[in-house]
């Protein structure tokens, strides 16, 4: 069959699509803003027309489908398909894999930095504890011995007393004691 549509370097017939200086065009070796005419501005124009039609072709042929044809174009094309296909789905799987390789990550770094806080609030459950048993404690062991010390001043105080009664003249009866 023949081709309905030009070449993509053949459109317009432009074959060098290199960009042309307008203020240094390549028939004239000094520069000169008189240098500056149509002629590099159509060339410049002509270039940029001939980039978008070739695109344009690029696109719309990549995206044909061969309904008539040889068998062979047809099954390159399928083929062509087939691979595209396949590149799609690896690459699926590729970012469904890294994303999931990602998430377990960060499913690890939160259950550890968990563990962590979860052992930190331990060990300071412990550690209060620990201090409010050792105040406890000396608390205990001051109460104790304010308490012993009463108890020595009391009988101290009625031993005293019964000394100072023996001596008394107001006790003559022996009675208190």
């Amino acid at each position: 069959l023949p081709r309905l549509t030009p070449r993509y370097h053949e459109v317009e017939g432009i074959r060098n699509l290199e960009r042309i200086d307008p203020l240094h065009p390549p028939w004239s070796n000094r520069r000169s803003v008189s240098l500056e005419t149509t002629d590099a501005h159509e060339l410049l124009d002509q270039r940029v027309q001939a980039l978008k039609q070739r695109e344009h072709h690029r696109f719309h042929t990549t995206y044909q489908t061969p309904i008539y044809g040889s068998i062979a174009g047809k099954e390159l094309y399928r083929s062509d398909i087939r691979t595209i296909l396949k590149q799609q789905m690896d690459d699926r799987i590729k970012t469904e894999k890294r994303q999931f390789m990602a998430k377990l990550t960060e499913s690890k770094e939160f259950i550890e930095n968990d563990r962590k806080v979860i052992q930190d609030d331990i060990e300071s459950r412990r550690n209060k504890i620990a201090f409010l048993m050792k105040f406890r404690d000396e608390n205990k062991r001051l109460a104790m011995e304010a308490t012993q010390r009463r108890q020595k001043e009391i009988l101290e105080r009625k031993q005293e007393e019964k000394e100072l009664l023996k001596f008394n003249p107001f006790n003559w009866s022996h009675s208190m004691r």
